[in-house]
């Protein structure tokens, strides 16, 4: 027998449209996780005139940490494993409508998503909207 998994309802991540910079910053307000294995962002974006528009998930510990977490992504070879900080990163420069998802593994209890740019254009890139979801 084939069991599905359970999700959130999808809800708000921002009020309003936000402006993308070449520096990382939060995209709405970190999120509850406690108890899921993963979450998606739902995001609309308008890219203008940056290249190289830039997601990540951090993770914190407790709600009130100040303390954000990369979440890693490993390369592994014969001899070792090397990990370094997990992004996602657009290389189709033009308006998107995307759902980004991490693995948290019912492990990370709070959440935050960032933006960045690899280079802002004369006109910004906005995220219009964002939306969130969780998954059991």
């Amino acid at each position: 027998m084939i069991q599905r998994g359970a999700y959130s309802p999808t809800t708000d991540l921002i009020a309003a449209a936000q402006t993308v910079t070449g520096s990382w910053v939060d995209l709405g307000l970190l999120t509850d996780t406690r108890g899921f294995n993963t979450i998606a962002v739902w995001f609309n974006l308008t890219i203008n005139n940056t290249t190289g528009f830039r997601l990540r998930c951090i993770a914190r510990h407790t709600e009130t940490s100040s303390d954000d977490y990369l979440l890693p992504i490993a390369t592994v070879s014969n001899a070792n494993v090397q990990i370094q900080d997990e992004y996602f990163e657009l290389v189709d420069n033009a308006d998107q409508k995307l759902v980004v998802s991490c693995d948290i593994f019912n492990v990370i209890p709070w959440c935050q998503f960032q933006i960045s740019a690899g280079t802002v254009g004369a006109t910004g890139a906005t995220v219009d909207t964002a939306k969130v979801s969780r998954g059991y």
